[in-house]
């Protein structure tokens, strides 16, 4: 990863091993141990949110990372933020995706979070492996594929692997907002 040429961020999905993780890179962990982080790119802030709960698929953000985000969310005041996290806290209309991910009252307190500050622009997760863009409660999101296995799209109850190839995002910040390009990455 030293050899990419771009600007590279990593966060915990939910299969990861927070420790593990941290013997791999010690210097992302926060002063809590969570792996979180902040980075300025001119008039934009993206952050990285830690929504990893140790052996649960789904998820959790305990107080001590809400008032992380809600510090942080302070500091940028002046910046457009890009919020990126594992578990989405929207629902995207997919049942058994749905059930999975960032747990409701997590999701409230997250939303109130970033209302207080106005200033977060888009939020960017995983976890669903599966492309999805809408808006939540005023702010724009979106989802993508994984680079393992698929979710299908099945708007029923039930879970399907799909065989679309998998995909990664790329993140175009410039002066005038903000621009999310899909790729695939072919298999054979």
């Amino acid at each position: 990863m030293a050899e990419l040429q771009v600007p590279w961020r990593v966060t915990l999905g939910n299969h990861d091993d927070r420790a593990a993780f941290l013997h791999a890179f010690p210097a992302l962990a926060d002063e809590h141990g969570f792996i979180q982080n902040v980075t300025n790119l001119g008039d934009h802030c993206v952050i990285l949110l830690d929504s990893l709960q140790n052996g649960d698929v789904a998820r959790n953000l305990c107080s001590t990372r809400l008032q992380w985000l809600e510090g942080q969310l302070r500091r940028a005041q002046d910046k457009a933020v890009l919020l990126f996290l594992h578990h989405p806290p929207m629902p995207i209309g997919l049942p058994s995706l749905d059930e999975v991910r960032l747990a409701p009252g997590a999701a409230d307190a997250l939303h109130q979070c970033c209302l207080r500050y106005g200033n977060v622009r888009h939020i960017a997760a995983g976890h669903v492996h599966r492309p999805a863009s809408g808006n939540w409660r005023g702010i724009t999101f979106t989802t993508v594929r994984g680079t393992n296995h698929q979710s299908a799209l099945r708007f029923v109850p039930g879970f399907d692997i799909s065989q679309e190839t998998p995909q990664y995002a790329i993140f175009w910040v410039t002066a005038q907002g903000h621009i999310v390009h899909f790729n695939d990455v072919p298999v054979s």
